[in-house]
């Protein structure tokens, strides 16, 4: 009888213990199943998407097929050094892109080029573009299809394209293209990449019904949009190449492109050059040219391997199924050690299926899986530990290698210090980079230069931290930092510039010892911004990681290169000028125009007040020229620059923009110098 009610009260303490892990596995999916209905996992769960994509990238069956013809920078460049093209070019360019496809014999060519206004050559110019159009006869023409009105293309365009298709590119709410429709107006005016296959066909077939046979064949998702597979980027030439191949066949010489090349080939026009503002974020690269979005999709189609969006059942049955496996694997480990090695195990199951259901051309999602396993996980633990007092331990011990531990111990006085995931946060952004870097490498031993570093990141690294602020990255000589996250600081943009001028005036004091090493001095350029970026957890499940994006992470990242414009190390934002409270003296230096912002911002070199003081009458000079220039005073300001342009590199830069300007002033000045290069 004793053994018996032995047998019987272990079944029931083991029927007890299922059940609490059946429970607890079912309260981890209902409360992933919430999240994931909501739509609050979609901005990770994006995010894990462009990882996959970026690792699993490659090459489908017609990749091949597809290439593209890219207006990049050189292309820019050359046209107007060769040629004294300014922007928008003639017309008849395009003409000889076109004419040169018609050569190569290409299946057909789709231009991502908006022709919207006449040319300011003349009529004959936009004649000869459409001449070209119309002998070609297989061109896919740009039309811009908006929420409230379509932009369509000059007559010469619009009548000699074989068709017309949209340009228009949809980001996912992240501002991320991820996905495409086929096509807009009820499906009768395709996308770009499936017109580009249309203006392919045969004359005598119908294009329209051609349309809606594709757009019943490709699986889309739940708003009707296409989910792309990004294979990387095409094969691609450079415009310039193209047209000198066509002017060189002209006349009898051998071109820098055979037309071979191209044959057979559905050929993509479009921008790549930074300046021309087609550049686009998608899952394979933050600046990814627009028109490859477009190539991407014909690539898909050809190819038939669109990626397909997990129905919602499956997906509902793999969050019940990571819940209890997640419960129920936890509840049977005791150990600190065991307990984190089976919750590494359980959160890759979502990963490393997901990562086959790609493979296999399906969006697994991750976040909500990871969430159903986490979570029922962390219900488990709690009841567990709950009686026996040991969460508080084994929180501390589990997360020790992740997080340091002065952060561990605020954080478990204060939790809600630091929101784990993506917050709009206003913080004060820190880039540095070594001037010449390049040569110093080239000439040290892998031994001397790492030595070298570490003595350098370490000097500068320590003066960050002491300053309050956050290392973000390493990238090489250069350090990314910032303020005012993960933990609020209180004068985070006085906190950063002090840093700045501290490690400027710690470098100054090393100068001298690194000169002895690598026989060169050792300067370093800062760019300093404050202003709303996105910050959080972007790191992995094996390390605590917080870092930074936005627009304002971007514009510091450009004021440290446009430092080599005026010869100043040090430049900060009008943006942190503001929240100094004269803790720092500042000098303005100009209101510039940085690659990839359209508004202009005003830069200023800060300082201590006794340097400020030691050169004042250098900078009361050049204020005057400064507002010279900004009325578009040219000889006065260069007079003004050139008396101090020999103790003042900024002087004597401005001399030389001045002298530049007076002979070509542009109209509607507004004082703005506008960068040319990162």
């Amino acid at each position: 009888m004793i053994g018996a009610k032995t047998q019987s009260g272990k079944a029931d303490i083991f029927s007890n213990k299922a059940l609490q892990n059946i429970g607890l596995g079912m309260a981890g999916a209902v409360i992933a199943l919430a999240i994931w209905l909501m739509g609050w996992d979609s901005f990770w769960e994006a995010k894990t998407w462009d990882w996959r994509v970026r690792l699993l990238a490659k090459n489908g069956k017609a990749t091949h097929e597809v290439c593209l013809i890219l207006l990049d920078q050189n292309s820019l460049d050359w046209g107007k050094t060769e040629n004294g093209w300014s922007w928008p070019w003639p017309r008849e360019v395009y003409g000889a892109i076109i004419s040169f496809c018609n050569r190569s014999r290409v299946k057909s060519l789709a231009v991502d080029i908006l022709f919207t206004e006449p040319s300011g050559y003349g009529v004959e110019d936009d004649v000869k573009l459409g001449g070209a159009m119309s002998e070609f006869g297989k061109a896919a023409g740009a039309v811009f299809i908006g929420q409230d009105k379509t932009t369509f293309p000059i007559p010469e365009v619009a009548n000699n394209a074989r068709l017309l298709c949209n340009v228009r590119l949809l980001p996912d709410p992240d501002g991320v293209y991820r996905r495409m429709p086929l096509s807009f107006k009820e499906n009768t005016v395709p996308s770009l990449g499936i017109g580009a296959y249309l203006a392919a066909l045969p004359s005598h077939q119908d294009i329209q019904a051609a349309l809606k046979k594709i757009e019943a064949t490709v699986p889309k998702d739940p708003h009707g949009n296409a989910i792309l597979r990004y294979r990387g980027t095409h094969t691609a030439y450079s415009a310039a190449a193209i047209i000198q191949s066509e002017l060189r066949i002209l006349s009898g010489e051998e071109p820098v492109i055979s037309p071979d090349v191209l044959k057979d080939k559905y050929v993509f026009l479009g921008f790549s050059a930074p300046g021309l503002y087609d550049l686009r974020p998608s899952p394979i690269s933050g600046v990814f040219p627009g028109v490859e979005i477009h190539a991407t999709l014909l690539d898909n189609f050809l190819s038939q391997d669109f990626i397909r969006q997990m129905p919602r059942q499956i997906t509902v049955i793999l969050i019940l199924l990571m819940a209890l496996v997640g419960s129920a694997s936890i509840s049977a480990f005791k150990s600190p050690v065991s307990i984190v090695i089976g919750s590494l195990l359980n959160l890759s199951l979502p990963i490393l299926f997901a990562l086959w259901c790609y493979v296999k051309g399906w969006w697994m999602p991750i976040v909500v899986c990871e969430i159903a396993s986490g979570t029922s996980m962390l219900l488990t633990l709690a009841v567990s530990y709950a009686t026996e007092g040991r969460q508080k331990r084994f929180i501390k011990q589990a997360f020790r290698q992740y997080l340091s531990h002065e952060l561990i111990e605020q954080l478990i006085e204060n939790p809600d210090m630091l929101k784990l995931g993506g917050q709009r946060k206003m913080i004060s952004i820190f880039f540095s980079d070594i001037q010449g870097f390049t040569s110093i490498s080239e000439k040290l031993e892998p031994e001397e230069l790492t030595a070298f570093l570490n003595d350098y990141l370490t000097a500068m690294t320590d003066i960050i931290i002491e300053e309050g602020g956050t290392v973000d990255k390493y990238e090489g000589d250069a350090i990314i930092a910032f303020w005012n996250a993960p933990l609020d600081l209180p004068e985070h943009a006085v906190r950063c510039v002090t840093a700045a001028l501290r490690c400027q005036a710690k470098l100054s004091d090393m100068r001298p010892v690194f000169y002895e090493r690598i026989r060169q001095n050792t300067y370093m350029r800062i760019g300093v911004n404050t202003g709303y970026a996105v910050v959080g957890n972007f790191g992995s499940q094996t390390k605590f990681d917080y870092t930074m994006i936005g627009d304002a992470v971007n514009l510091a990242a450009r004021l440290e290169g446009v430092n080599k414009q005026f010869g100043t190390y040090t430049m900060i934002s009008e943006f942190t000028t503001a929240q100094l409270n004269d803790a720092v003296a500042v000098r303005e230096i100009a209101k510039v125009a940085v690659v990839g912002r359209k508004e202009p911002v005003n830069v200023y070199e800060p300082m201590t007040h006794k340097e400020y003081q030691e050169k004042q009458e250098i900078f009361e000079t050049f204020d005057k020229g400064l507002n010279l220039f900004y009325t578009g005073e040219f000889d006065k300001a260069e007079s003004v620059f050139l008396s101090i342009a020999d103790r003042d590199p900024a002087a004597d830069a401005y001399r030389i923009k001045s002298m530049e300007m007076k002979y070509a002033k542009p109209e509607h000045w507004q004082g703005v110098w506008v960068m040319s290069s990162k």
